[in-house]
This record gives structure tokens, sequence and C-alpha cells, in this order.
């Protein structure tokens, strides 16, 4: 059975196209991190984004498509419902607000 990191690997070589208008691409591998509300900052996991999908959790999520704004890309799904939304840092990183507190997703390079 292939590791975590070979599947990555053939993700990131299967996806070389650039998500259509944005000028910065976000496709890539990350490492997400949980800032609790305290402060603690743990990993959570790898996430894929591909122009097509996004891969976290063993889960994969189908993007129709990427509607970005000041600082922020938001993927949306066939209907135009929003599926997730990223602010985007000035050093590329993402972050995400959710009820269990701040996700911040680093690029890394395979």
């Amino acid at each position: 059975m292939p590791s975590m990191q070979s599947l990555i690997r053939i993700a990131l070589v299967m996806s070389l196209t650039l998500i259509a208008g944005c000028d910065n691409s976000i496709v890539g591998a990350y490492k997400a991190t949980m800032e609790s509300e305290g402060g603690q900052a743990r990993t959570v996991g790898i996430a894929v984004i591909q122009e097509g999908n996004i891969s976290a959790d063993g889960q994969d999520v189908k993007v129709s498509s990427w509607s970005r704004e000041s600082g922020s890309i938001t993927a949306l799904d066939q209907e135009g419902n929003r599926i997730v939304r990223f602010e985007i840092l000035e050093n590329g990183d993402l972050t995400q607000d959710t009820p269990a507190g701040k996700l911040t997703f680093k690029r890394f390079d395979l």
C-alpha cells in the first residue's frame, strides 16, 4: 500500500494546471495546523488543493469553480454553494476560521 506522502506526490504530479483567474495559484500540498482559542497549536493533517478537488483527512471534495475576492479565495460546488473559504496571507499561507479555532495551511514542497 502506498504511503500518504506517495499519494500526495501522485496527486500533485497529476495536477499541473493553475486555478483559472488567480494571480497566485493555491494549488499544492499544505500542512494544516489548528490553533485553539487558548493559543495551543497542533498539526491536524495534510490537505492537497487542486483545481477541481480538495483532499483532506482521507476525503475528497469536488470543486466546480473558484471565486477570488480581495485577499481570499472561495471554492464552490456545482450549485454555486461555498465549500470552503481561505484567507490568503502575504507569504502564501492560507487561513480558515472554524468554530474550533483557526486553521493555518502552510505550503510545503514534495
